[in-house]
């Protein structure tokens, strides 16, 4: 049903509409399946709650992984590529009003603990 846009995800090495909805199976909240992008290649944790618009991306050299229990607001942009690395702990808030954590450097590592709140338009 959702071919096209699902061709173009996997183009860009996202999940599709279908594997995203499969978040929920961790436990995972999608609000909004069709503007949440995942690369194939983010490790997602357990109970974490994504609104619509978020962004969680990474080339095939590098890694995001994301642990339990975050919450991530529209507008929140996560980024790791050319080697770079982002790990984030359990029990954070991304946003509200948008925020930005790009490791798109090479070899950049950014590493955000637990219990953390990154509002305002962090970047």
């Amino acid at each position: 049903m959702y071919d096209q846009v699902n061709a173009i995800r996997k183009s860009k090495g996202f999940l599709s509409v279908e594997q995203t909805l499969l978040l929920t199976e961790q436990g995972n909240t999608v609000l909004d399946p069709f503007s949440v992008l995942i690369s194939e290649s983010a490790n997602i944790g357990d109970d974490n709650l994504f609104y619509p618009n978020v962004i969680i991306q990474s080339d095939h050299s590098s890694e995001i992984t994301i642990g339990s229990g975050n919450v991530f607001y529209p507008q929140t942009l996560m980024i790791a590529e050319a080697g770079g690395g982002v790990t984030i702990g359990n029990n954070n808030q991304f946003g509200d009003n948008g925020c930005s954590v790009k490791a798109n450097l090479a070899s950049s590592v950014i590493e955000i603990a637990d219990n953390g709140r990154y509002l305002n338009g962090v970047r």
